[in-house]
C-alpha cells in the first residue's frame, strides 16, 4: 500500500453520540464528553429499563471513545437485536471491528447499514477505507464511485479515488481526482501532496513542483535558513515538523545543480524543492534517491535555466517529519 500520500487510510467516520435528553435526563446535567460517566449513567438506566435502545447506543458510543471496543460491539449487538434496521447501529459496530482489526466483520456491518439506507455516506466511506485496508482496490473504486454520485462534494471519494488509480499506476487519472479533492477542499494541503507526487510519478516535476510547495508551507511554515558556507561539503540537518529549511544558490545559465536529502532513519522522508528567483518552484523530487524506506529525495543533473538567485527548499512528504538527514549539494559552473 502507498501509504504515503494516503492520509485518511485509517479514518472511519463514527455517528456522534446522540444523548437524547427526551430519553434519559440526567444525561443534560454533565459534560456528555465525559464518557466514563456517560457509560456510568447508561449502565444505571439500563438497570431499571433493559430495552431502552438510546442508553444501550450512548453507552456503545462512550465505551468506543473510550477503546474499549469489544464492550461497544456487545452494546451495539443489543440496539440492534432491539431495532433490527438501524443503520447508525450497523456503521459504529462495523466502526468497532475495524479498530480491532476485524475487517471483514466490518465490511459486513457497513454494507448492512447502506441496505438499510442506501444513501447514508458514512458506511459507503467507511467501506471503501476497509477495502482499501484490505487490498481490495476495485471494490473501493466501486464504493467511491457511487458516493461521488450520492454526495458530489464529498472529498474522500476523490480521495480514495486518486489512492486507487496511483496503485493501480494510473497516474493521469490519480492527477484528475486529486484536481476534483483540491477544487472541493483547497485549503486541506494533503491534496496538493497527493497530486504532486502523481505528478512527480509521471516525471512532470515543474508540474509538481508547486504542489509539493503548498504542501510544505502549509505544514512546515517555520524557516531556518542554511549558510552558504557550510554547505560546501555534505552535512547533516535535523528536520522537525513544522520546520522546513532553505539555502540559497547563486547560479547562472547552464550550471548543473544536483542536491541530495538522505533520510539516516525512518522517521523521515525528504523533499527537496527548487525555486528560482521570483521564488517560483521549478523542480522537486521525493524519493528518487531510494535509501531507507525508498524516501530518499534527490535533484540530479538539473541544468540552471537563467541567471539568477535560487532557493533550495528541503522540507518533508508525508512519510516522516522528525529526524536526521544528510544533505550534498553540488553546483558544476560553467563560469
Amino acid at each position: 500500500m502507498n501509504w504515503k500520500v494516503f492520509l485518511l487510510v485509517f479514518l472511519m467516520l463514527l455517528v456522534a453520540l446522540p444523548l437524547q435528553a427526551q430519553s434519559f435526563d440526567e444525561c443534560t446535567d454533565f459534560d456528555v464528553t465525559d464518557y466514563e460517566r456517560v457509560v456510568e449513567v447508561c449502565t444505571e438506566l439500563l438497570e431499571n429499563d433493559p430495552l431502552n435502545v438510546d442508553a444501550y447506543f450512548s453507552r456503545a458510543y462512550a465505551q468506543t471513545e473510550l477503546g474499549n471496543y469489544e464492550e461497544s460491539i456487545v452494546d451495539y449487538t443489543k440496539v440492534l437485536l432491539l431495532q433490527p434496521k438501524y443503520a447508525y447501529a450497523y456503521n459504529n459496530r462495523g466502526y468497532a471491528y475495524g479498530r480491532l482489526g476485524e475487517l471483514e466483520a466490518a465490511i459486513a456491518d457497513f454494507s448492512r447499514a447502506i441496505i438499510v439506507d442506501p444513501d447514508y455516506v458514512q458506511p459507503r466511506l467507511n467501506r471503501a477505507y476497509t477495502y482499501i485496508d484490505l487490498g481490495e482496490y476495485e471494490n473501493a473504486l466501486a464504493d467511491a464511485d457511487l458516493l461521488a454520485d450520492i454526495a458530489p462534494n464529498n472529498v474522500y471519494a476523490y480521495d480514495i479515488r486518486g489512492f486507487v488509480y496511483l496503485e493501480q499506476e494510473d497516474y493521469e487519472a490519480a492527477v484528475d481526482a486529486y484536481t476534483t479533492y483540491i477544487e472541493l477542499a483547497p485549503d486541506d494541503p494533503s491534496g496538493y501532496l497527493s497530486r504532486g507526487y502523481a505528478y512527480w510519478l509521471l516525471d512532470e516535476d515543474e508540474r509538481a513542483a508547486p504542489d509539493y510547495m503548498v504542501w510544505v508551507e502549509a505544514n512546515a511554515p517555520r524557516t531556518s535558513r542554511i549558510d552558504p558556507d557550510d554547505a560546501l561539503e555534505p552535512f547533516t540537518i535535523t528536520l522537525e515538523a513544522g520546520i522546513h529549511y532553505t539555502l540559497a544558490i547563486e547560479a547562472v545559465a547552464g550550471d548543473i545543480l544536483t542536491a541530495s536529502a538522505v533520510a539516516r532513519d525512518e522517521t523521515i522522508d525528504p523533499v527537496l524543492i527548487l525555486l528560482d528567483g521570483n521564488g517560483n518552484p521549478i523542480t522537486v523530487d521525493d524519493d528518487g534517491a531510494g535509501g531507507i524506506a525508498d524516501v530518499d529525495a534527490i535533484i540530479e543533473d538539473f541544468e540552471i535555466p537563467e541567471d539568477g538567485d535560487y532557493t533550495l527548499v528541503i522540507g518533508y512528504a508525508g512519510g516522516g517529519s522528525e529526524g536526521e538527514v544528510r544533505l550534498d549539494v553540488r553546483l558544476n559552473s560553467v563560469r
